[in-house]
């Protein structure tokens, strides 16, 4: 979903990251289409803000992981076509989930993520924008129920790296 984007830019921000679509989006058939047009305005409203816009790839439910090449593509085109990053977090839940399939990145209603799926997300995000590895990088829960242990986070944030690597074609 979108809000507007300026409600949250009444304070000055480098760099502003959003989720972009979702497998509902792909689901409901119109909804890619709405997403680019909306992508388009936030980007403009981003920059006369004075940030930079950036997305970041939504991963595949997790009965629905056959969808994810096409939601990579859709976000790859719309962040080309507006000329901004896009943080190729979807790959790293694909990846991790073939990796290390014993580590629960999805919530049971198979869309929002566990605690241990945002450590990755924040973790690409983290690679993406400075370019460098999120390996050990200090994980701090926000609270109870947020705890990921210390050996599932290295596993999380070495595929962040690896993916954002070969996504971006970097050494």
């Amino acid at each position: 979903h979108w809000h507007d984007v300026k409600a949250y830019l009444k304070k000055k921000y480098d760099v502003v990251v959003m989720l972009y679509t979702t497998t509902n989006s792909f689901l409901k058939g119109d909804a890619p289409q709405k997403d680019t047009e909306a992508l388009k305005k936030h980007c403009a409203d981003i920059r006369a803000a004075g940030g930079v816009p950036m997305i970041m790839m939504p991963w595949a439910k997790a009965d629905k992981q056959d969808m994810m090449t096409q939601i990579a593509d859709h976000a790859i085109r719309d962040a080309n076509a507006n000329n901004i990053m896009v943080a190729p977090s979807g790959l790293a839940f694909a990846k991790c989930l073939k990796q290390y399939p014993e580590i629960v990145l999805i919530q049971k209603d198979k869309n929002p993520p566990t605690p241990a799926g945002t450590v990755l997300e924040a973790a690409v995000i983290y690679a993406t924008m400075f370019k460098r590895s999120p390996e050990g990088y200090p994980y701090v829960p926000i609270g109870v129920g947020t705890e990921v242990d210390d050996a599932t986070v290295a596993k999380l944030e070495k595929v962040a790296w690896e993916t954002t690597k070969a996504f971006f074609q970097w050494k």
